[in-house]
């Protein structure tokens, strides 16, 4: 399902003119949001001053309304920057700490791939193969559509005696347009606030929990080997996203950044312990997901946000970010409480050539690998 701006506000019974978008571009107000959320209006302001939010979390904002708060943001030159509609929350709170010259910290950065990009196929012993998308768990029925009753989980968990082996197959040659936006907006964000610490979290071993977890339900023999396999997936993935972030930071000198991801035994372990007094809770923990094989990749999504403060007690954050993200940004807010504050800074998809599926979701051949000038 896809939605405007401008269609969300004649669907909510409004008239444009009457609202805060009034004054809005005409790009902005028909950039395409392909998704199923619900939006509404805030109650906290007069009418002609609410603001539509994305699950009743952020404020959907267009780029005049970021630069009157944040005029620093002005600088930021990636392409539809006037044309694109923004997710916000507590971005107050970067204005005082850039007033109060108080340190700000920055987490953004992308999925490592997505759909299509790799696919896991489940060997049986009658001989039958079974394919699944990676990314979204999701079992093939054709070529490019998923059946939606049986996740790789569950397939595992309901055939876990009969499997014999499992495939990893990648043809991803490069990051996307999508997942090098994510970058560069992390970047220029960072250099425009004159961020303290930008942190870009490579979820490889988020990743690797999932496969673990569904692991669980198969020959122990099998294990070990079949992790192996994924990791050299995995890893030369990754190794494409250290590659583009090293010249990014070679482009933005000035910023100082650091990587999270699973061959950084150190970090990833420093992670763990400083995040545990406030994921490991028993509050925290039952509120995530009811499917096993999620619970310790989400546990990772929610507390990522929180690394500046971990690694140098900054308690100015910005989530910079993909809208898809607005749930991992509420739920690591209210893991955190007080710790810090959270603020909120996040983009709409992109979309693939075809103008009506995003690069994410786009089938393999149509997203478009190194084509940054849909970005620059």
């Amino acid at each position: 399902m896809d939605n405007t701006l401008r269609q969300l506000i004649a669907v909510s019974g409004r008239n444009l003119k009457e609202t805060v978008y009034r004054d809005s571009p005409a790009g902005m107000l028909d950039y395409r949001l392909i998704t199923t959320d619900l939006f509404e209006w805030e109650t906290k302001a007069p009418v002609e001053r609410q603001r539509l939010l994305h699950k009743n979390t952020v404020a959907v904002e267009d780029f005049s309304m970021l630069t009157r708060l944040l005029p620093e943001l002005s600088g930021l030159d990636y392409k539809k920057r006037d044309k694109m509609p923004y997710f916000t929350a507590g971005l107050e709170n970067v204005r005082s700490a850039i007033d109060e010259r108080r340190p700000i910290g920055i987490k953004g950065g992308p999925c490592i791939f997505s759909v299509h990009e790799v696919l896991v196929d489940v060997t049986l012993r009658d001989g039958s193969v079974q394919m699944f998308d990676y990314s979204t768990g999701k079992m093939y029925q054709h070529e490019e559509t998923f059946s939606e009753d049986m996740s790789l989980g569950g397939f595992v968990r309901a055939h876990a005696a009969d499997i014999t082996g499992f495939a990893f197959r990648s043809d991803k040659p490069d990051i996307t347009a999508q997942e090098y936006a994510n970058l560069l907006y992390a970047f220029q964000t960072a250099n425009a606030v004159h961020a303290s610490l930008l942190i870009i979290p490579l979820p490889d071993m988020s990743y690797k929990k999932y496969l673990a977890a569904i692991l669980e339900y198969v020959d122990g023999d099998m294990r070990e080997s079949v992790m192996a396999d994924f990791e050299k997936v995995l890893y030369h993935i990754c190794d494409m996203f250290l590659a583009h972030i090293r010249t990014l930071g070679e482009e933005y000198p000035s910023v100082r950044y650091r990587v999270l991801h699973d061959r950084d035994r150190e970090f990833c372990s420093f992670f763990y312990e400083k995040r545990a007094y406030y994921i490991e809770r028993h509050r925290v923990l039952r509120a995530l997901t009811a499917i096993p094989e999620k619970l310790e990749p989400i546990k990772d999504y929610i507390s990522m946000q929180g690394l500046p403060f971990y690694l140098e007690g900054i308690t100015d954050i910005i989530e910079v970010d993909s809208m898809d993200e607005t749930d991992s940004y509420r739920k690591s807010q209210k893991a955190h409480k007080s710790a810090f504050t959270l603020s909120a800074l996040l983009f709409p998809e992109l979309l693939c050539e075809d103008g009506s599926t995003t690069i994410y979701n786009a089938p393999i051949q149509k997203k478009g690998y190194g084509n940054y000038g849909l970005v620059r």
